[in-house]
């Protein structure tokens, strides 16, 4: 089920805290139109969320969840179940692939001591985790395909961006590039 609001921003920004507050849609954001779009991810929201997932650019960077690691397991389940098109550009959902290899990531995160701020779909065709701390944001991308890569910017500097590799050595090196960076 989809819906579509195209208005000031403002009102947009109240749908968005909505949603968040119960964890059940998927929010996309044309930010050149103020066009949003919500997909229904659940059926049934019975009760309220963590809402981690998804944030404003009015909103503060989400920090550690009490359970982050239990919580963006789930979250990553879910968005294996996502469909065909699932943000009207025609991205392909998250395959075992991309949820493998992110679920890795989100194990390994937690052993060095770094938590994703969010974790979504990407509309390059898998997952995004993102790690924000102030002005300073990154994230591994998990690829349908298998491949990893990895970004990092200050919004003052040009992001910088690297391939990563999806055994566990590489990931785990990436994990503690963006430690020192986020924290640094």
């Amino acid at each position: 089920m989809d819906w579509t609001w195209t208005q000031s921003p403002d009102i947009i920004t109240n749908v968005l805290d909505f949603c968040c507050k119960w964890g059940a849609v998927m929010i996309n954001i044309d930010h050149l139109s103020s066009e949003l779009t919500a997909s229904i991810l659940t059926e049934s929201c019975s009760e309220p969320t963590h809402d981690a997932y998804l944030s404003t650019s009015k909103s503060q960077p989400r920090t550690a969840l009490e359970n982050p690691l239990s919580d963006f397991k789930k979250r990553l389940q879910a968005l294996g179940q996502l469909r065909l098109n699932w943000n009207s550009y025609d991205a392909e959902p998250p395959n075992q692939i991309a949820v493998g290899t992110a679920t890795l990531v989100l194990e390994l995160a937690s052993t060095i001591g770094v938590v994703p701020t969010r974790v979504d779909p990407s509309a390059e065709n898998g997952i995004v985790l993102s790690f924000v701390n102030g002005n300073r944001y990154s994230d591994i991308e998990c690829f349908n395909s298998g491949d990893v890569c990895g970004a990092m910017h200050d919004r003052a500097q040009e992001p910088v961006v690297w391939n990563i590799g999806s055994e566990p050595i590489d990931l785990r090196a990436a994990l503690k590039t963006i430690r020192g960076f986020i924290h640094g």
